[in-house]
């Protein structure tokens, strides 16, 4: 990400979000699949 792809998605009004995965123990504890397991090594 630089400047040039901020004002691009800035002036065509795209919306951004960022995940960060942290630690797999923590990473895991919030993120489950349907099935109850984590999801970091997917």
């Amino acid at each position: 990400m630089n400047t040039e792809w901020c004002a691009f998605l800035k002036e065509h009004e795209f919306l951004v979000g960022i995940s960060i995965d942290g630690p797999q123990e923590l990473h895991d504890r919030y993120r489950r699949s349907n099935s109850g397991n984590g999801t970091l090594q997917k």
